[in-house]
């Protein structure tokens, strides 16, 4: 693959029904780009209806919610982000885990996994689903929202009760998807997602047309895509993986393993909560909700840059940790140097074109409701490049298990960063939240892994033994 031209025809050539034959290095590798190949076309079916929702829940809504109601809904839209880190990682530890089990073909070891990791992860998500209800409740949503609008103030409170309610179960989801990732089958996780996507489209003009409240928005939209991704554990029962009968026994085997893997991704989920999770409420908090949505349309109009380029880049993560566990070097040196190449071009290319045209875009998609100032999206646009790039660089790190590694780098970013953007916001206002994001990730991530940890990466690429352990099953 030396060439954009040879990889379009190395793409054709991987679309097919039928696997490769795995008894080689080449088919191995071959099967892989297949399944990321497949996994890539079905997310990005997944992302474009997901976009359609996002799209239309602010066209179809605008004019009649208002900047302060349109506001709150995105904040409580946001919380998804926030709020990540409650399922404590576990769902990016199967991802590993379950692909180190399935690359060893063994179909027991692979069971326990699935059947004892659901059932940790039920537990985890009703004990989080009812914290957070209590929180949702209590929250003095009048400071939140600097306002004293009592009828805004109650209905947001009522809408984040329905966002808690279908957030635990999301939680739940996290897990069916990092098992689906691990057997580089997140194609069919990304096809209930997107029949919910379905679901919630068709539910949101309903509601828009009836000029619903925030709750009802977010039943119809969020609820929707969420419920659908229950689907996948009928999947897993008829492949036999998902066993109801002992799943207590399983998951107090397989939970020593999940705690130790997934708390380092915990603090990753933390980290990037922290980082840009937090940007709604600090924003909110200093400056009121109507700047909320001014950012978070500036935001949400770049994900037409970072949403295709995650798409192209989430699935190596299995890929990546199949090809170590099988000793695949040179699949791994190959795929991580077209994907970080491929990535930054894609981003900078994107981000400028979307920068020029951004003013009659946000005007016609708004309704000339909210106004973004060019400064502030161009801003929004470099952070956009630096977090794709970072991005396709995570899921190598993800599926070679250098998690630590990266825990160390978002916890000096974060320190960094926090005090820095409240600082700044209150200064400088609503530019100084991607502004001071790009900077300070700039810094960290390039003295991180430009400098510190590159050493490990290139030993772990090049097949190392002592550097290139993955973190494995007990």
């Amino acid at each position: 693959m030396s060439s954009p031209i040879a990889l379009l025809r190395k793409a054709f050539s991987l679309l097919r029904s039928g696997a490769f034959d795995t008894n080689s290095e080449q088919g191995r590798a071959d099967e892989r780009y297949r399944r990321a190949l497949l996994a890539m076309l079905a997310n990005a079916g997944n992302k474009a209806l997901a976009l359609a929702v996002m799209v239309l829940s602010v066209s179809l809504t605008a004019p009649y919610l208002g900047p302060d109601r349109l506001g709150a809904w995105m904040l409580i839209s946001s919380l998804s982000f926030v709020l990540a880190f409650l399922g404590l990682g576990v769902g990016n530890a199967l991802t590993n885990q379950v692909a180190f089990a399935h690359a060893q073909g063994s179909s027991a070891s692979l069971s326990k996994l699935v059947s004892g990791g659901l059932g940790f992860m039920a537990l985890i998500a009703l004990v989080a689903g009812t914290m957070l209800q209590l929180v949702l409740h209590y929250l003095p949503w009048d400071l939140v929202l600097r306002s004293a609008n009592k009828l805004l103030v109650e209905e947001t409170r009522n809408a984040a009760a329905v966002f808690g309610l279908f957030f635990a179960i999301g939680i739940f989801n996290s897990a069916l998807n990092g098992i689906f990732a691990g057997l580089q089958k997140s194609y069919l996780a990304h096809a209930s997602a997107a029949a919910g996507s379905v679901l919630a489209l068709i539910g949101l003009g309903l509601a828009a047309k009836a000029q619903a409240n925030i709750a009802t928005l977010v039943l119809v939209s969020f609820g929707m895509q969420t419920m659908a991704s229950l689907g996948l554990l009928v999947i897993l029962h008829r492949s036999g993986l998902l066993r109801l009968k002992g799943w207590a026994t399983h998951a107090a085997q397989v939970v020593p393993g999940l705690w130790r893997d997934g708390g380092l991704f915990f603090l990753l989920q933390v980290g990037g909560m922290i980082a840009t999770g937090a940007d709604a409420l600090i924003v909110s908090s200093l400056l009121g909700a109507a700047q909320v949505a001014v950012l978070g349309v500036a935001q949400r109009l770049l994900l037409l840059v970072s949403q295709p380029l995650a798409i192209f880049n989430t699935p190596f993560w299995g890929a990546y940790a199949d090809a170590l566990a099988r000793d695949d070097h040179a699949f791994v040196r190959k795929t991580l140097r077209w994907s970080l190449l491929l990535t930054t071009g894609a981003a900078f290319m994107g981000a400028a074109l979307l920068s020029l045209v951004s003013a009659p875009v946000i005007d016609f998609w708004t309704g000339g409701k909210v106004v973004v100032p060019m400064a502030l999206f161009a801003a929004c646009a470099l952070w956009t490049v630096l977090e794709c790039l970072g991005g396709a660089l995570a899921m190598f790190l993800n599926g070679a298990g250098v998690v630590r590694e990266q825990t160390v780098v978002v916890v000096v970013f974060c320190t960094v960063l926090l005090p820095l953007k409240v600082w700044a916001v209150g200064q400088w206002g609503l530019i100084a939240v991607p502004l001071c994001t790009a900077l300070v990730y700039l810094l960290t991530h390039l003295i991180a892994y430009g400098y510190v940890f590159l050493p490990k990466i290139q030993s772990i690429a090049h097949g190392r033994p002592m550097d290139s352990k993955l973190h494995r099953v007990h």
